[in-house]
Parts: C-alpha cells; sequence; structure tokens
C-alpha cells in the first residue's frame, strides 16, 4: 500500500522509473515484479507517490535474482538521471555547481529516499562523500553509491572518475561490475564512502538558475514541512543560512543572527534552539558547517582574494577567518588554494622566468587586486566609464570590445574615446591601442583579474547604468541574447521610470515574438525579470497575470512540472478575467496531459467550455455525435457538389469577438486531448463542432486547424475524398495567411491523417523532409514522421540506421522533452531486419507504433514463429493511430498473416467457403484504396489477392494472377512489397516450375541485399 507522510521511512517512486524501463527492455514482466514487491502498477506515474523503503530493497533484489545480473543496481544507477527524481532532481539541476547540487542533495535526500543520509567532508585534495544508510542491503548501498559517481555527468557534462570506493557490506572485489565504479573499491569497511578530487565539486552545472533554483528549494521547503522527518528542520536552517550569506551586505553588520533564521522558518527563538537540542546540533554548529561548504566553492575561485572571502562569509576581519579555515581543512587558506592547482602545471609555471618581469608577475591574489584597484582610482571618471563598459561586456560575451563598439555604446567618437583610454594604457591595465587602423582594436586587459575587480569596485547604481547602456547597445544591434543577459544584470528598482518601461515593452516584445533566444534559464529569467518591471512600474494585477499563465506555459514546456503545478495553484485562488480563466484551463490541461491525467484534463475543458464559453453540446452521448458528424458531412457534401470554390466561405469576416476565440481556443486544446487518449469519435464530434463556427465567421488561424481536420473526417466517415481535398486545400490556404509556423502545423495534421490517400508516399516523404529542415519544423514536426515514413517508402536500411542514429544523437543533446522512443522503435526493426536472428524476440503490444515495427520486422523477415499472436493487431492499431499511412500497412500485413494462418489450420471446403466473404471483404477495402492512391496501395492489393486466390482457389489462378502482375510490381512497387511478390511467386511454382521457383527465390534474395543497402555482397 502507499505510505502516508506519517508512516514507516518511505521512498519516491519516481525512483524506480529507470530501473523499471531497464528491466523491460530485458523481457521482464514489470507488472509481475511490482507485485512481489506490493507496490501497485497503477501508481506509477502519479507524481508524490510513496512506498515503505523495504519494497525498494525487495523489488531490487527480486529483479537481480530474476534477471540473474548481479551489476543491475549499478546498471539502474547509471539510468538514473537527476530530472527523475521530481523537485529534489531540479534543485540539483539548477544548482551553481557540483558542491551545491551534492549539498541539496545532502539537504533534501528524504524526499526521494528516507533513512538516509549524506555527509560531505574534505582532506587536502580529497573529497568524501559519505552515506549512512539505516538498513544496510547491498544492493540498495550499490545503487545509491553509483548514483553519486553517476549524476556529475548529468549535472556539469563531465564523467567525474572515482579515487575510491569503500562499502561496509562483505562482497567480492573480483566481480567485474566494481570495476566500473573506482579502481579501488573496498568491502567491509566502517563506511560507505565515495571519495574524488575535490576541484571537481567546483564543476559549473550545466543548467544552474538562481530563480528556478530558489522556486524549487521553496517548494521542497513546504514538502518537508509536511513531513515527519526529523531531519527537515536542520535543511531548512541551513537552506535559510545559506540565502542570508548569499544576499548582498546592506551594512557592515556581517553577523547572521539566529533570530532571523527562526523568523524565516515561522518559528519562536526558544521552539528553533529546543528542536535543533533534541537533534543533538546548534544554530552556531549549523552555521559553521554552511560556512565551511560555502568557503569550498569560493576559495576555488582565483579572481577571489581572501579578504573578499572573509567579507562574503561574514567574518570580522582577515585573521579570524584564516583560523576557522584551518580549524576546518587542517591547512591555510593559501595552502589549500595551491594544492588546487594540478602538480604538472603549478611546475611548468615554476619552471618559466620571463627575461623582464610585468608589475603584476610577482604578487599575490591580495596584492594584484589591491593594485589594480589603486591604478583605476587614478584614473578620470569617464576613462573609469570606459574600462567598467569593457570589462562588464567581457564578463558576459567572453570576448574582448572592440573600440568601435565602445564608442556606438558610449555615444563618443573613436578619436575621443582612445585619449580617454591613454592613461588607462600608462596604468598598464590594458595593453596598446596605437594601431594605424583604429577600427581594428579590440580593448584588451593586461590581467584577466582586472576584470572581475572592476566590475567589484562599481556601485549598485553604476553596475545598473552600465549594463542598461550595454545592453541598448546590444538590443538595438539585434543580438538579443547579450541584450537580455546585461538586462538581467540591472538592479531593477535602481532604473528610472522610463527605463523601466523601455526594458518592459522590449521584454514582452521577445517573449511574444518567439525569439531565437533558446536557452532554458535564459527564457526563466526573461519571465522573472519582465514581471518584475511590472510589478515595480504599476499594480496591473490582470496584465502581471497574463504573465504568470505565460510563464506557466513555458515552465510546461521545460518540464518544470513542480514549479508549473505551483502556479497553477496560484492562479487558481485569485481572480482572473473570462480569457485569463480560459487560458490557464488550456495551458494546464498541458500539465495534466504530462503528468498522465488525460481524464482530469477533459473534464477541466468541458467545464471551461461551459462555464467560459458557452458550449453545452459536446458532452453527448456517442450515438448523438455520430449523427451531427453524419448531418455536417452531408451538408458540406452537397455544397462541394453544387460550388466547390464556394464551400467554405464563411458567412461572416468580422473580426472574432472574445467569446468566439475562447471557444476555438478550448476546442482545439479538446480536440488534441481527445486524439492524444485516443477517442476518435469525441475528438470528430468536438472538430465538427469547430467546422461549423469557422463556416459561420472565419478566423485564418483556427479555420485552418479546424479544415484540416475535417479532412480526415471526410475520409474516415464517408469516404468522400473530393470533399477532403477542397477541406485540405482551404486549410493551407488560410494557414499560409496567417504564419509560415501555422502552416507548418497543419501540413503535418494532413500528412500524417489525409494526404496518403491522394500522394505517393514519396511525394508525402519529401514534404516531411522540407518540414524538418526548416527553421520551424522543430516546434511542429513530429521526429518519428520522417522514419517511419522512410521505412515504408523503399528507403535502404542502412540509410535507415544512420537517420535514426543521427536523430537519436541530437535529440539526446538537445532536446528537453521529446522521448524519441518512436525513433528508436524504427532502429530496432531496421537492424532486425538486416540482421535476423534464429530465436526472434517474443513480440508484446505495448503501443501502436512499437506494434507497427515488430509487425514490420517479424514480417518481412519471413519469421512466421509469432504470426497467430500477432495477426489482429492492425485493429488495435487502426484505432490508436487513425487515419495514418501506417495504419494501411499494418492491415496488409496482418490480412496476409491470417490468409496464411487459414492455410494452415487443414480446414474443409465447407469451412473455407465461410471464410470467404470475410476475405472478401479485407481485400475489397485494399482495391478501394488502390483505387484511390496507385503508387501507394495497388501492389498490396495485387499480392493480397493474389494470396487470396492461392488459398481459396488454388496454385494455378494464383500464379496466372502473380504472371499478370510482374511489370507493374517490378516497375511501381516498393522494396518490401518486391520481396513478398517474389516469395509467394515461389511458393506459388514449386508445384508447377522448380527451375521459375528457383530463379525467384535468387531475385527475392537479391532484393533483400539491395533493401538492406548491401550492394557489396551481390555478385
Amino acid at each position: 500500500m502507499p505510505m502516508t507522510r506519517e508512516s514507516a521511512p518511505s521512498f519516491n517512486l519516481k525512483l524506480i522509473h529507470a530501473l523499471l524501463q531497464l528491466v523491460q527492455h530485458q523481457g521482464v514482466d514489470t507488472a509481475a515484479a511490482l507485485s512481489q514487491s506490493n507496490i501497485k502498477q497503477a501508481l506509477i506515474d502519479i507524481p508524490g507517490q510513496r512506498y515503505p523503503t523495504e519494497e525498494f530493497a525487495a523489488l531490487l533484489s527480486h529483479l537481480i535474482n530474476h534477471t540473474n545480473n548481479p551489476k543491475l543496481a549499478i546498471t539502474a544507477a547509471k539510468a538514473t538521471q537527476p530530472r527523475m527524481l521530481g523537485s529534489l532532481g531540479f534543485i540539483m539541476t539548477t544548482a551553481n555547481t557540483l558542491q551545491d547540487a551534492y549539498q541539496m542533495l545532502a539537504d533534501y535526500f528524504s524526499l526521494i529516499y528516507e533513512g538516509i543520509s549524506l555527509e560531505i567532508t574534505y582532506h587536502q585534495q580529497e573529497c568524501t562523500l559519505n552515506l549512512k544508510f539505516n538498513d544496510s542491503n547491498p544492493h540498495v548501498i550499490e545503487f545509491f553509491i553509483a548514483c553519486l559517481l553517476n549524476w556529475p555527468r548529468w549535472l556539469t557534462g563531465r564523467a567525474i572518475p572515482a579515487q575510491c570506493v569503500n562499502f561496509s557490506f562483505k562482497g567480492d572485489g573480483n566481480l567485474r561490475h566494481y570495476n566500473q565504479l573506482a579502481t579501488q573499491v573496498n568491502f567491509s569497511q566502517n563506511h560507505n564512502q565515495l571519495i574524488i578530487n575535490s576541484q571537481h565539486m567546483s564543476l559549473a552545472c550545466l543548467e544552474a538558475n538562481p530563480e528556478m533554483h530558489q522556486l524549487h528549494c521553496d517548494y521542497a521547503n513546504s514538502l518537508q514541512l509536511q513531513s515527519s522527518h526529523k531531519q527537515a528542520i536542520i535543511a531548512q536552517a541551513k537552506h535559510q543560512i545559506r540565502l542570508l550569506i548569499q544576499q548582498p551586505k546592506a551594512t557592515d553588520n556581517l553577523a547572521i543572527r539566529r533570530e532571523q533564521v527562526a523568523a524565516e522558518l515561522n518559528m519562536s527563538l526558544r521552539t528553533f534552539q529546543r528542536k535543533l537540542s533534541a537533534l543533538n546540533t546548534s544554530f552556531q554548529q549549523i552555521h559553521d558547517t554552511v560556512r565551511q561548504e560555502i568557503c569550498i566553492q569560493l576559495i576555488s575561485k582565483p579572481q577571489l582574494n581572501f579578504g573578499q572571502i572573509a567579507y562574503k562569509l561574514g567574518f570580522s576581519n582577515l585573521s579570524a577567518f584564516q583560523k576557522a579555515f584551518k580549524r576546518w581543512m587542517q591547512l591555510s587558506p593559501s595552502q589549500y588554494r595551491n594544492s588546487l592547482i594540478p602538480q604538472e602545471i603549478s611546475s611548468a609555471i615554476s619552471a618559466v622566468k620571463p627575461a623582464d618581469q610585468l608589475w603584476y608577475s610577482t604578487l599575490s591574489n591580495q596584492e594584484l587586486n589591491i593594485a589594480i584597484a589603486e591604478k583605476f582610482s587614478c584614473l578620470s571618471h569617464f576613462t573609469q566609464q570606459l574600462l567598467a563598459l569593457c570589462a562588464l561586456s567581457q564578463q558576459i560575451s567572453h570576448r574582448q570590445l572592440s573600440i568601435e563598439t565602445l564608442a556606438s555604446i558610449s555615444g563618443n567618437t573613436i578619436a575621443r574615446l582612445s585619449i580617454y583610454l591613454w592613461p588607462a594604457q600608462q596604468q598598464q591595465l590594458i595593453d596598446s591601442t596605437d594601431q594605424c587602423d583604429s577600427t581594428l582594436i579590440s580593448i584588451q586587459f593586461t590581467v584577466l583579474e582586472a576584470i572581475p575587480e572592476i566590475s567589484n569596485i562599481l556601485s549598485p547604481l553604476q553596475l545598473t547604468e552600465l549594463h542598461f547602456s550595454i545592453a541598448r547597445h546590444h538590443q538595438s544591434q539585434g543580438d538579443h541574447l547579450l541584450a537580455i543577459k546585461h538586462y538581467l544584470l540591472c538592479d531593477i528598482p535602481k532604473l528610472e521610470h522610463s527605463q523601466l518601461s523601455t526594458l518592459y515593452h522590449y521584454c514582452k516584445h521577445i517573449l511574444n515574438t518567439g525569439s531565437t533566444i533558446n536557452e532554458a534559464s535564459l527564457i526563466n529569467s526573461l519571465f522573472t525579470l519582465t514581471i518584475n518591471c511590472k510589478v515595480t512600474l504599476d499594480d496591473d494585477i490582470y496584465a502581471l497575470n497574463d504573465l504568470y499563465i505565460a510563464q506557466l506555459d513555458n515552465w510546461i514546456r521545460l518540464s518544470f512540472f513542480d514549479a508549473a503545478h505551483l502556479q497553477v495553484n496560484k492562479l487558481n485562488n485569485i481572480q482572473l478575467t473570462n480569457n485569463q480563466t480560459v487560458d490557464l484551463a488550456v495551458i494546464a490541461t498541458k500539465l495534466l496531459i504530462e503528468m498522465n491525467q488525460i481524464e482530469q484534463a477533459q473534464i477541466l475543458l468541458l467545464k471551461t467550455a461551459q462555464q467560459n464559453c458557452q458550449i453545452y453540446t459536446l458532452e453527448t452521448a456517442q450515438s448523438q455525435i455520430l449523427l451531427n458528424i453524419a448531418s455536417a458531412l452531408e451538408q458540406t457534401s452537397v455544397l462541394a457538389n453544387n460550388n466547390s470554390k464556394n464551400i467554405l466561405k464563411s458567412a461572416s469576416r468580422l473580426k472574432l469577438t472574445d467569446l468566439e476565440k475562447n471557444k476555438r481556443r478550448v476546442l482545439k486544446s479538446l480536440i488534441n486531448t481527445y486524439l492524444h487518449a485516443q477517442q476518435p469519435i469525441k475528438a470528430a464530434g468536438a472538430i465538427t463542432y469547430m467546422f461549423k463556427l469557422c463556416l459561420k465567421q472565419v478566423d485564418d488561424y483556427y479555420a485552418a486547424f479546424a479544415n484540416a481536420h475535417f479532412s480526415w473526417i471526410c475520409c474516415w466517415f464517408s469516404g468522400d475524398i473530393n470533399t477532403a481535398k477542397i477541406c485540405a486545400q482551404h486549410a493551407i490556404t488560410l494557414a499560409s495567411r496567417h504564419s509560415l509556423l501555422h502552416q507548418q502545423e497543419c501540413e503535418v495534421i494532413l500528412q500524417h491523417k489525409f494526404y496518403h490517400w491522394i500522394h505517393p508516399l514519396s511525394a508525402t516523404k519529401n514534404t516531411v523532409d522540407n518540414l524538418q529542415r526548416s527553421q520551424l519544423a522543430n516546434l511542429t514536426n513530429p521526429n518519428s514522421l520522417p522514419h517511419y515514413l522512410a521505412l515504408c517508402s523503399g528507403v535502404t536500411l542502412s540509410q535507415i540506421e544512420s537517420l535514426c542514429h543521427k536523430a537519436l544523437e541530437v535529440g539526446s543533446s538537445t532536446s528537453l522533452r521529446h522521448p524519441y522512443r518512436h525513433i528508436e522503435h524504427v532502429l530496432t526493426c531496421s537492424q532486425q531486419l538486416m540482421s535476423p536472428t534464429a530465436n526472434s524476440p517474443q513480440p508484446k503490444y505495448t503501443n501502436s507504433h512499437s506494434a507497427f515495427c515488430q509487425l514490420f520486422s517479424h514480417f518481412y523477415n519471413f519469421d512466421v514463429t509469432h504470426w497467430q499472436q500477432m495477426q489482429h493487431w492492425d485493429a488495435r492499431i487502426e484505432n490508436e493511430m487513425i487515419g495514418e499511412h501506417l495504419v494501411t500497412e499494418a492491415f496488409f500485413i496482418c490480412t496476409l498473416m491470417r490468409l496464411r494462418y487459414l492455410e494452415h489450420t487443414n480446414n474443409n471446403d465447407d469451412e473455407l467457403t465461410l471464410e470467404r466473404p470475410r476475405f472478401e471483404g479485407q481485400i475489397s477495402r485494399l482495391e478501394f484504396w488502390s483505387q484511390l492512391c496507385p503508387e501507394n496501395f495497388k501492389a498490396q492489393y495485387q499480392i493480397a489477392y493474389g494470396v487470396y486466390l492461392l488459398i481459396f482457389f488454388g496454385a494455378k489462378k494464383a500464379a496466372d494472377h502473380f504472371e499478370s502482375i510482374y511489370t507493374e510490381i517490378e516497375i511501381n512497387a516498393h522494396p518490401q512489397h518486391k520481396i513478398l511478390y517474389y516469395h509467394y511467386y515461389a511458393r506459388i511454382l514449386r508445384t508447377q516450375s522448380s527451375a521459375l521457383q528457383a530463379l525467384c527465390e535468387e531475385k527475392k534474395q537479391r532484393l533483400i541485399i539491395q533493401w538492406a543497402g548491401q550492394k557489396h555482397l551481390i555478385d
């Protein structure tokens, strides 16, 4: 049974997702395994589900024994990404450094697994991650140690080697899988430890984002406050101390008071101290621990001197800091910093003795920073401002600033700048600026330490003014990425009203136009900046709510589901306009779908349709929906027959009211939700309703969407291809008036659900390939569609394999959300066809795309072992993939499977006579398709008809038919259908001509090699 928060130690079910996926690929029945561990499979994907930790240990042990795989725990750890850990995973990924991420893990470990504590200690160049477990299950210990070693790869982009791993349990060091962890693995130790080089802990996290990090920490805090876990109060205290240390110092009072922390935790000081005492700790101990953790991070940054670090940590003077550091690390700060430099680099540096020592070459870090400050103070205010512009620009762009760009930012001539930069050159802060062509000059600092030091000298007001000036320059040049990065560094309260207004409208423009800024953390920061501007400018609550809703949509796109859930709850509890309520419902639906709560999504949309859009007729019986669809089809068909040019012209082109827009928005979302839930009748009912609305009053955007889907309904329900063509053409015309992006969206709908009935598959594939190469394709085009079309349209299997590998490589490095599992299905299918095995895998129907690829590979490998099991899969595939081309190929394959099964059941003539009408209906369906588009379906029909003749009328009639279609098959059929033709023709010729049979077999083998893309194997 699921755990309550008041129960014994528990774990979050998110933790087993990777483990289940791993063993599922090995053929393990995960439902049975979960049942043995008393875990309900239906709860796996529901957020927040917890079970006793003993069930995790039992499940892990059971799977290891069942698979006879002793390294399963370590392999599962490699597949477990931090993002899989829910709120805790996002806290770790948005942290600044690996040290921060692991410290957050130590603070919030109980969110994923209670009964484990993580301690991080340092000694010289070693960092020890010490895990303490309430129980001593070896498999659980292996799993979490391997997770600690694996997660840096996901957090920082770098794999980190372990110096040593210590286990408390007895083990066999000869087992190879332990060598994957470290070269030195020890058993029967006092502790479970992972030891790494301490310099790795300062690595930056790839998705560091202070705003999102704080938001997820707040959410985690709320979860821990609901928890009975005793360590929650310590984690809360550490988090608040960390925030207070990192805040800018407004006064000379550096001390953090325990009263402050108690107040932040909504406790009295007495209660706070009593709770800490009960845990055998104190405020001072926690404060000291946090200062030590932050100190280790700061000291690895060579641009900070020890005085700055002491100040940031709140020490009253440098001496106090040095004493504390010696107590922590048994080394002085300078010794520790020197130990972070690799020995070979240190030796090389000491071996180089320049002939002419520069002014900074012999100075320590502290002396260097003091010297830079003194030289900078000797310059005029204008020169200081110029150097500051250069320093701030280089900090963000990581490239030198040209004097030409500096002139544009400051509004001065290059000649004037050269005069004022000369004193800085004399002070040896920058290199020479006296070149013949002044436009080639870039401002180059003699020492890189000058860049952060100059930034530190400036006041917050000066920093804001300079960043604003640089940002305005980049904005005018169209470099939105750099402009936003500088705007984000402005202190909002220090901007004037006109500056705030300019910034707000610019940010809104970037967000509304869908700029090319693709950095996830930057977009989130941009939303925060825009909201802060609006709050400072005025108290227009409705404009703010629009921003909050747009921010919610962005979080869902980036998979920040915990944050999005909080935002939805917040917005549901405040007053919204009718338009905003509709916007929120449509966007919240996306979140519900992502959380696999499809029914709740439909309920929300139907409720919104009734209460906010005055739509009352959607939730009706299926029979009534079908009547409404039939009525609409009949009316549309009559219009099409009378005057096709005017069929879809609306009665009015007046601008849509807010109510009409909201109706269409909700209907569009509801249609997509029904299709996602594989409820085609309900989807068709909503499409019909939307199509009728657009006939009354047209809008290019929504009418294009409705027409594209209605073309599918015309084909599916009534076979009215003429009306479907008119709807499809009108959809593209309307969409092109709106935008290229919308035109592509409608193209994809039509490619999926209609065009294969009227266009050759090769033309559809070319269109899809062009969409995929276009700049906006990644927003509209499912990446799996081109690979399925390639599989069905004659592209060689080796080419398909290469295309799949390339797509998976790009996807794994750039995509935030797309699972790419469909491409993996195509890849597996092509590989099985190129290298068939004697013992093919047991087929299992999990979803329509996976089922299709299994059908395809088993059928065209002529692996009849499992045909009886698979022969009726086409009905399920058709129900899930209404209208797609893959449905027709699956129907064709299963028809031949059923014919073969009938042939081998030794039916008598009476039984065959009873079966004939059923198969005649199936052959007639193929014949109808072949009349619609011979290029796509005629070969399927001709081959299926030939096999039908063989079963019901004998080899002679079948042979005549196969001979008559020879030329057409050779010219027009796809490679897999040609192979199939020669396969069945050879079977028919066995009793008639052994020589012709041998020729057919030889031709079949040559075609198989050509299809695989292995022509070098042909003589």
